[in-house]
């Protein structure tokens, strides 16, 4: 088989990672495992397949494949379940963050690798990082150093410092980090097909309920009104203690000019001022924070940077993946931020005026530009 060809089997699968594509280089790979559930491939979203220069392909080792495998003493278990399977046994699998979800022994794991269950404790209860196993290792003092020091380690890798500066994240990036992704059934159709996507998603909602994340589960608990009281103050406080974004220097200037321009006639709240609005909307279980909103007139305006929101004079096509946002797609963003506007609109009446970074650079020394704005906000 040419190398070329090969080649241009790796780059589809790269672009378009889907089942599919996998299987057309799976077939030109002869040492390779299957779920031992569903007897297909064992194929995961981050899976890939790399061409030597011998023109041989190989599983990327670095990334969750059928190489995979837990080593427990002498004995190695190498991954036997796909990822479609663990979903369907596991609905929670999906929020979790599935590049470290393998690197601890759970449930998960345990089924994910066929290891039985005295095997999974004895290895968890001798290499968990604890206090306990520390002290046992290097003695109380040094054991006791070790583990406040990973406390601090821990701590640090958590931080946007670190994420900035090992990954380059900016502060979008580590809010969205620090959120749990959204589940919808539009996204569990797109990767599992209807019948599939549709269970795991219902799955998912009654996992959710179950566990005290909906306002119906509130008020089931505690009466319509003390219900709504509670799960209004569990929302806020998912966002308690997460670093938020911080405004840009350009939505900043966009912002202190525009208040500079209303000349205090109307009550605004933006990052410089007054903060963020806060809107809590409980019908859809949403906390938004607004970039700029003027009270009396319900109106906000949203500064929408090119890349982190996908201006579509820029991003054409609604299936590209978007790197930054991990599986999320142009078209995802699109549908992420409609959302938001449409959900202010209908359930606070608030009007939502998009400012695009590409646009304020071109016209932030026309005045013309900031007085359209103000327009846009007085206008029923």
């Amino acid at each position: 088989m040419g190398i070329e060809f090969l080649k241009s089997l790796v780059k589809r699968y790269n672009k378009e990672p889907n089942i599919n594509n996998w299987r057309l280089l799976e077939d030109h790979i002869d040492d390779k495992h299957f779920c031992k559930d569903c007897g297909e491939s064992i194929f995961y979203y981050n899976s890939k397949i790399r061409v030597s220069k011998e023109g041989n392909l190989y599983y990327d080792k670095t990334v969750t494949s059928c190489k995979t495998f837990k080593k427990i003493e002498d004995k190695i278990y190498y991954l036997k379940v796909c990822q479609k399977c663990i979903s369907n046994k596991f609905p929670e699998y999906l929020t979790m963050n599935r590049s470290r979800v393998f690197n601890v022994m759970n449930k998960i794991t345990v089924y994910a690798f066929d290891i039985p269950n005295e095997e999974a404790k004895k290895f968890t209860q001798t290499t968990a990082v604890t206090l306990n196993n520390l002290v046992k290792k290097y003695g109380e003092i040094v054991g006791k150093e070790k583990w406040e020091n990973y406390r601090r380690l821990q701590a640090e890798t958590n931080s946007l410092e670190y994420k900035k500066e090992k990954y380059g994240w900016g502060e979008e990036e580590f809010d969205r980090f620090n959120k749990s992704r959204a589940i919808t059934l539009r996204n569990m159709i797109k990767k599992y097909g209807e019948d599939e996507g549709t269970k795991v998603f219902n799955q998912y909602v009654e996992k959710q309920r179950v566990n005290g994340n909906s306002l119906s589960w509130f008020i089931d608990k505690h009466g319509k009104e003390k219900g709504e009281k509670v799960f209004r103050e569990m929302l806020k406080g998912k966002l308690k203690g997460i670093n938020r974004v911080v405004n840009s220097k350009p939505s900043r200037d966009l912002f202190i000019k525009l208040d500079n321009i209303l000349e205090n006639k109307y009550e605004i709240y933006y990052f410089n001022k007054n903060n963020e609005f806060e809107v809590v909307i409980e019908e859809t279980g949403n906390v938004y924070y607004l970039d700029f909103f003027i009270k009396e007139l319900n109106v906000c305006i949203e500064f929408f940077g090119d890349y982190y929101h996908c201006n579509p004079k820029k991003y054409k096509d609604p299936n590209s993946i978007i790197k930054f946002a991990r599986i999320h797609t142009v078209g995802e963003i699109w549908e992420r931020d409609n959302r938001r506007i449409e959900n202010l609109k209908k359930y606070r009446g608030i009007k939502t005026i998009v400012v695009w970074e590409s646009d304020y650079y071109k016209n932030k020394d026309n005045d013309d530009f900031y007085k359209k704005i103000i327009k846009q906000c007085i206008e029923k």
